[in-house]
């Protein structure tokens, strides 16, 4: 049985033996962290390493609690290996192996859990080193045998993470199995990788995650992943956050409607879940009503020129110019232009229908016969729903199916309106390989009001833009509803996914 490193007690899942887990990952029992913290103290030093921490981020390590729950029900079963009946699915536990149970006093890479990429607090307090048996490769041979060793880390941390039971979906996993390279030593990066590094932690200053984030951003290299843009530019997009037409008509994409506080104040209400302006019932003003970021009252098709300077920028630094496929044709471009001419595009007014199925099959047709063989990650911009939701539904399903192979779908929403809220959130409920990011107004109140942050400076606008590019890699370090998810949530998407695979496979 584990035990605490500290008192030696055996570790329960309750009480004063509850495992907690510093953010240096090494874990004591819950009675020894305030034994060591006082009664007075907001901060307790891990006996380990000696790295402080405060209190409130000394967490249940529920990962080593599922496990004594799993080896508990071994033994009431008789030690031979324990049945559970969950509906028609039957589920065959075996006990874990021994070092499973340990504390982490020296984890593996895949030991590493859920991070909030959000609170510096509690990420990560060291990198791990190259394998001593590939120090010896050459650059070309380097790059091949790294990803492999990568894939088989990243699989096994997703393993790790996949909530039980195992039969249902869970949005902690991307499906695809990758490392977070913001965990490897600087030992993995070949000199031209490091100076990108150096590059993308200048680029991505205001974020106020640098360090980290600029190594996520290597992903694509380090795995070979195609990066593709679907961009939505039909005509609402010439609307602004709340769906109004803009006043200025004439003054093309810097154009913007008067700030309105009690406008945005009501949209939001009508938008957000019960709860966020409980407490706020006074009269809108600028000042009661604090933000943050661009105007909300700029069009759309603003801001998602802002986004798509902000990834190309990020793409030109690795040495990548992705396709760009737009909704609708334009004169002398047609419908796809790559990353680095697109500002052209932002010069004519957003016009047309919004068919993203289309799009979508598009970038699926051109990447199965341009790269077949290496993962695809579909970064979106859009305002709303889809011109024809059944063919969108079908093929997102499939993509999530894994008819397309590895392919990872993000879309940044752009509308503070309510149905459009909906869509995302509906697009993302039943998926894995699927996310959504909505509009930043909407996903900071959601963020504050989870208390994901400490410190307002934790998740701004520039982190809210960048975190696209890397949300599907790594969904349960950036994607922060993920940890939220329970398990009733987690029996609809499993559940609602099967009805919809089989709807699609019936016709």
């Amino acid at each position: 049985m584990a035990s605490c490193p500290v008192c030696l007690e055996p570790f329960s899942d309750s009480g004063d033996r509850l495992p907690r887990a510093f953010p240096c990952l090494h874990t004591i029992c819950a009675a020894c962290v305030d034994t060591l913290a006082g009664a007075f103290s907001s901060t307790v030093t891990c006996p380990t390493c000696r790295q402080q921490a405060r209190i409130t981020d000394v967490r249940t390590n529920f990962a080593l609690v599922e496990q004594l729950q799993s080896l508990a029900l071994l033994v009431s079963a008789g030690g031979n290996g324990a049945i559970a009946t969950l509906d028609d699915h039957t589920l065959a536990a075996s006990a874990p192996p021994q070092e499973a149970l340990l504390p982490l006093a020296d984890p593996h890479p895949w030991d590493v859990g859920s991070q909030n990429m959000y609170e510096s607090t509690t990420l990560q307090a060291f990198r791990f080193p190259v394998p001593a048996s590939q120090k010896s490769k050459n650059e070309i041979e380097w790059e091949s045998d790294r990803r492999a060793i990568l894939w088989d880390w990243g699989r096994r941390r997703e393993e790790r993470m996949h909530r039980p039971p195992r039969c249902l979906m869970d949005q902690m996993v991307s499906g695809g199995g990758y490392y977070p390279p913001r965990l490897l030593d600087s030992s993995w990066l070949t000199p031209r990788e490091q100076a990108m590094v150096d590059q993308l932690e200048v680029l991505l200053h205001d974020t106020h995650h640098a360090g980290n984030l600029a190594r996520d951003m290597l992903t694509p290299l380090l795995f070979d992943v195609d990066v593709r843009i679907v961009l939505d530019n039909s005509g609402s997009m010439s609307l602004d956050m709340l769906g109004r037409p803009l006043t200025q008509r004439f003054a093309g994409i810097e154009a913007e409607n008067p700030y309105d506080a009690r406008a945005l104040q009501a949209t939001l209400e009508a938008s957000l879940r019960p709860g966020w302006f409980a407490s706020n019932r006074g009269p809108a003003t600028t000042s009661s009503f604090p933000r943050e970021g661009p105007s909300p009252f700029r069009s759309r098709w603003w801001f998602a020129r802002d986004a798509m300077r902000k990834w190309i920028a990020i793409y030109e630094i690795l040495g990548l110019d992705p396709w760009t496929y737009l909704l609708n044709p334009l004169s002398g471009i047609g419908k796809k232009i790559r990353g680095s001419q697109l500002e052209q595009v932002f010069t004519r007014q957003p016009s047309g229908g919004t068919d993203m199925t289309e799009a979508l099959e598009r970038v699926l047709a051109d990447h199965a016969q341009e790269r077949p063989d290496s993962p695809l990650l579909i970064v979106g911009i859009t305002d709303g729903e889809a011109n024809n939701m059944t063919t969108f539904n079908n093929t997102l399903d499939s993509i999530q199916n894994d008819a397309y192979g590895e392919v990872q779908v993000c879309f940044l929403g752009l509308s503070l309106v309510r149905e459009d809220i909906e869509w995302f959130e509906n697009e993302e409920c039943d998926e894995t390989r699927i996310r959504t990011i909505e509009a930043y107004d909407v996903e900071k109140r959601q963020i504050q009001l989870r208390k994901v942050v400490n410190k307002e400076a934790g998740y701004n606008f520039a982190m809210h833009t960048y975190r696209t590019l890397v949300t599907n890699f790594f969904p349960s370090d950036y994607d922060y509803e993920a940890p939220w998810q329970n398990l009733r949530h987690r029996f609809y998407i499993t559940l609602h996914g099967r009805d919809r695979w089989y709807g699609i496979n019936s016709v």
